[in-house]
Parts: C-alpha cells; sequence; structure tokens
C-alpha cells in the first residue's frame, strides 16, 4: 500500500512538469494576463484599417494619396511591440487599395542609392533619386494606458485593471491640417492568487 501513497503524488508532480507545444489559431482569442496582446492588436488594425477608408480626409487629388507612417511611440509601462503594430497597419492599407505607402526604411533604400553603390552600377539602370515620392500625409499615434491594482485589504486574490489606448491622426502635410483622428479603447481585469508563482 506504501508503494502507492507514494507513487501517485509523485506521478502528479512528473506528469505537470512535462512541456507541451501545440498549434493555435492566431484568429482565436487568447489571453493569458490582462496586457495588450496579439487579439488586440489584430482588432486595432481592423479598426483603424476601416475607420480611414470610411473617411473623407484622404482627397488629394485624381491619385492615391501618399502617407507616410511615423513610428507610433509607447507611453506605457509595458513593453508593446509598436513596430509589428506599424507592419500589420501597413499592410492592411495597402491592401484596402485606397493609399500609397512610402517605405519607413529609408536607410536601407539610402543605401542601395548611395554613391558608392551606385558607381558600381551601369549608369543607365541607376535609380533617379529625384523621382521618389513625397508625402502628402503623416499617420502617427501612441499608446498610452493608464494601470490601477485593488487597493490592499484582506483577500485570497489580488486585482489590477489595466486600461490601453491607441490613437492615430492624420496630419495633411501642406496645410499642417489634422484630417482624421480615431481611438481604439481596450479595457481589462486581471485577478491572481495571492499565494501561487
Amino acid at each position: 500500500m506504501k508503494p502507492i501513497i507514494i507513487a501517485l503524488p509523485l506521478c502528479f508532480i512528473v506528469t505537470g512538469c512535462v512541456y507541451r507545444v501545440k498549434e493555435i489559431d492566431p484568429n482565436k482569442n487568447v489571453q493569458y494576463t490582462e496586457e495588450y496582446g496579439h487579439t488586440d492588436q489584430k482588432k486595432a488594425v481592423e479598426h483603424f484599417s476601416q475607420s480611414l477608408a470610411k473617411s473623407n480626409s484622404l482627397a488629394v487629388g485624381d491619385t492615391k494619396p501618399v502617407i507616410v507612417l511615423y513610428p507610433i511611440s509607447n507611453r506605457t509601462l509595458d513593453h508593446i511591440d509598436t513596430k509589428g503594430f506599424s507592419d500589420k497597419l501597413e499592410a492592411s492599407l495597402l491592401q484596402g487599395g485606397r493609399v500609397r505607402l512610402i517605405n519607413q526604411n529609408r536607410s536601407e533604400v539610402n543605401a542601395e542609392t548611395s554613391p558608392e553603390l551606385t558607381a558600381k552600377v551601369d549608369p543607365a539602370m541607376r535609380v533617379q533619386e529625384a523621382k521618389r515620392l513625397g508625402a502628402d500625409y503623416i499617420l502617427s499615434g501612441r499608446f498610452t494606458s493608464i494601470d490601477r491594482k485593488e487597493p490592499k485589504g484582506i483577500r485570497l486574490r489580488k486585482g489590477r485593471l489595466l486600461y490601453y489606448q491607441l490613437t492615430l491622426e492624420l496630419t495633411r502635410l501642406e496645410t499642417n491640417e489634422l484630417v482624421w483622428k480615431d481611438n481604439v479603447e481596450m479595457l481589462r481585469e486581471g485577478r491572481k492568487p495571492i499565494i501561487g508563482w
């Protein structure tokens, strides 16, 4: 009887420590914490793409307006990959077909057209820098957050309320006019046991 009593808890401990991996659909809403995650990013990109597409502020004659997306600033205390958000937003805007975008990776473009490199390229095949697009609009934005923890008290679980706001704005360069602005809000509550790991 004693070997069974010893073996049973040991079995639970060993099986609980096994590392597992499983494939998850990226479109599925999976939240482990109250912090900003991949589902929030996807929803925000969809919201902003649709909001900008419905807006009448993108009018520059008969041609598609040219936008430069500036880096999104992170004013939260959390690490948020704003470059990942920008990449998804750019892809969504391009697929919408209403705008043209200037490549943010200008250092790579400048390296490709540097005098050192172009001297080695056939003159008939060299890129003429004067044909580069100028932006009609700047799209910029910021992440902000408010983080509140439940006040101290006698309880078995402690709570945290986390609010995120992502704001984007579109400025027409010619006039410096703010022509479009929208935001996405996320509010999530997390509760965890006082004792745990």
